[in-house]
């Protein structure tokens, strides 16, 4: 597995205010010797290529050589700005075709375990009359037009004490096809397709709506239709979900993250000290954090997912990080789940069916279609029509909410206890291996 990372910027992480003035300026000194300028502030650095510079501009040259710096605390203060994405390697997904991997390949497929439309005929789920409900946030694509969200919508503002309002959108200059769950569903209009992650956000609130109907969602995006976030782009919206629950507290219970990276170097701790330092605030925040453990079929860690074993969130006073892995509907690990010891949790995520949004159609038709005499029309299945609003897919992109609704459930039947005692309802485990088939 690649590491992805942009280029042109680098996120600074220091402990304090001092040691961040170590980092700037060691930070200026490599721009400088490279003739390459620096803009940003505190927690991120924007490079570009000088009047005279020849070398092109490269994020990981910098954070190579910073790391070798004699300033301990300057080496892990500045990392690489990842990508993350929910995709095998940028590939689109939640789980694409075309892998090559024998027995993988069939869970991309529309029909089989991919997206595709479904007639779901329950009705909506609806929460209890009266009565505290839990709240989760999900970062990811957003919410699209859906019946189950007109009634009872999601809420995609948040109002800060200081009078912002933030969201929809997070730091929407960054994303790219950001309404991947309405207008941008169509990843080129050329060719009319869908775009791989058009109705992912909808399809994980749904997922929420079924597993605990009374849960209250707070949907911001921070993912564009190609399924990539910038790990600069998450970080600030965590810290504004982390500063929101200091000001309400008690505001959210639980955090939905359906993305990942894969860390660049062997020392991943010692290198991602932003991304964890704020997830174990909201972990002191009494927010527990849901993670997809991935999709590639690999034992290497995933990021965030992976921190579900660092030490620090064992402590009695900070609420588990969760990494989730996809069950089949046999109860075995789907072939395309990663997993490894940093993998405590597992779930349902193959042939699940939840929402999509209404309006999503694509360029594909029908293999086959006519129209009858009294003019009744007679055709196979549209494999990306999804004007029922339901779907079914695949990935632990939506094992995570499953786990988080279950989650959910069981905190409030509880009565919303304080943080020792909500550790032991949060559903960490994995199943027993089966027995070999012989």
């Amino acid at each position: 597995m690649s590491t992805a990372y942009r280029t042109c910027g680098v996120i600074v992480h220091p402990a304090d205010p001092d040691v961040a003035r170590r980092v700037q300026s060691a930070v200026a000194e490599v721009a400088t010797r490279r003739d390459w300028t620096v803009t940003g502030d505190r927690s991120g650095v924007a490079l570009a290529p000088g009047s005279t510079s020849v070398e092109p501009v490269d994020s990981w040259a910098m954070v190579a050589e910073l790391r070798r710096h004699p300033d301990p605390e300057v080496a892990v203060g500045v990392g690489l700005d990842h990508l993350m994405t929910t995709a095998e390697q940028l590939g689109g997904n939640p789980f694409a075709i075309g892998h090559g991997r024998t027995g993988l390949d069939h869970y991309g497929d529309s029909g089989y375990a991919g997206r595709g439309p479904v007639n779901f005929v329950v009705a909506a789920p609806a929460p209890p009359s009266a009565g505290r409900r839990p709240r989760v946030v999900v970062l990811d694509t957003g919410i699209g037009v859906h019946p189950w969200f007109a009634a009872r919508p999601a809420q995609t503002t948040i109002a800060m004490a200081d009078g912002r309002t933030i969201g929809p959108q997070i730091d929407p200059g960054s994303i790219k096809g950001l309404d991947a769950d309405g207008s941008g569903q169509v990843a080129n209009a050329l060719l009319g397709t869908l775009a791989s992650h058009s109705g992912h956000g909808t399809f994980i609130a749904g997922l929420l709506r079924q597993s605990c109907p009374e849960a209250d969602i707070v949907a911001l995006a921070v993912m564009g239709a190609d399924g990539i976030v910038a790990e600069s782009t998450l970080t600030d919206a965590l810290t504004l979900i982390a500063d929101h629950q200091r000001e309400h507290p008690g505001w959210a219970d639980a955090l939905v993250l359906s993305l990942g990276y894969y860390a660049e170097t062997g020392a991943d701790l010692v290198y991602n000290t932003s991304l964890k330092r704020i997830l174990l605030e909201l972990g002191r925040l009494n927010i527990t954090v849901f993670c997809a453990a991935g999709n590639d079929a690999t034992a290497r860690p995933s990021y965030p997912a992976a921190f579900a074993v660092d030490p620090s969130f064992a402590d009695v006073d900070v609420m588990p990080l969760v990494s989730v892995a996809a069950l089949n509907p046999d109860g075995t690990v789907a072939l395309f789940s990663n997993d490894g010891p940093w993998v405590i949790a597992e779930a349902p995520g193959v042939n699940l069916v939840s929402t999509a949004p209404v309006g999503s159609d694509g360029s594909d038709r029908a293999s086959a279609r006519t129209v009858t005499p009294p003019g009744r029309i007679r055709s196979g299945v549209d494999p990306d029509d999804f004007v029922s609003g339901f779907a079914s897919w695949s990935g632990t992109s939506f094992a995570a909410p499953v786990l988080a609704g279950r989650y959910l459930r069981a905190v409030a039947d509880a009565g919303f206890p304080p943080i020792p005692q909500r550790r032991a309802l949060v559903p960490i485990g994995r199943g027993r291996p089966r027995p070999r088939q012989e």
